[in-house]
């Protein structure tokens, strides 16, 4: 994850390919912020349903990435916005 001052910004991307989920990238780059042990951070499902997160933009069932849309939410004292292409943007 990196933090952009000039944005005031922290910004982290979810690997489609990769095992982990896209709520558990989002809620560990929270954590991070936090400076917070994941497991003690408030429930993401407070703020969304993870599993909708989850599947709103994995790849098609063909392979295919998914190449637009965003979701913009508020969690706790954060706006997030996650990309399609599996960017997330944190602002405080």
């Amino acid at each position: 994850m990196t933090y952009d001052p000039e944005a005031n910004a922290y910004y982290a991307h979810h690997d489609w390919s990769d095992q982990g989920s896209l709520s558990v990238t989002l809620i560990t780059a929270l954590a991070e912020i936090a400076d917070a042990d994941p497991t003690e951070m408030r429930r993401l499902g407070a703020h969304v349903n993870p599993d909708a997160l989850d599947t709103l933009f994995e790849p098609r069932t063909d392979g295919e990435s998914r190449s637009a849309g965003r979701l913009e939410l508020p969690v706790d004292d954060y706006h997030v916005t996650v990309y399609a292409d599996g960017e997330i943007v944190i602002r405080p």
